[in-house]
């Protein structure tokens, strides 16, 4: 997200946005996998449109966090490497993870 800042009063209302992003931030969070991956992270790094149709895609039943954590490594990670930009699922993640902080900061 990019913003124009002009005058004094702009950069002070920008630097509150910030800090109240940031306080937002503070302690742990759990995250829904729909706000990890929104649709628009998916477009730009998948060949899916959402995580369910990723998750689809893969040839595996994944319906909870249960079934995801049983899914080989291995073979989701080929997976991952396949039909996104990402070497690995912990990558995917780490990324979605960053871009997530950098949406809630208001960046």
């Amino acid at each position: 997200m990019r913003s124009s800042i002009t005058g004094l009063d702009g950069l002070q209302k920008r630097l509150k946005q910030m800090a109240d992003g940031a306080q937002r931030l503070n302690g742990r969070h759990e995250v829904s996998l729909g706000d990890l991956f929104p649709s628009s992270f998916m477009a730009r790094h998948t060949r899916h449109a959402t995580i369910q149709d990723l998750f689809d895609a893969s040839g595996f039943k994944i319906e909870t966090m249960e079934d995801l954590e049983g899914v080989p490594h291995a073979q989701w990670d080929a997976h991952i490497r396949s039909t996104t930009i990402f070497p690995d699922w912990e990558t995917m993640q780490r990324i979605a993870g960053a871009e997530l902080v950098r949406r809630r900061m208001g960046f």
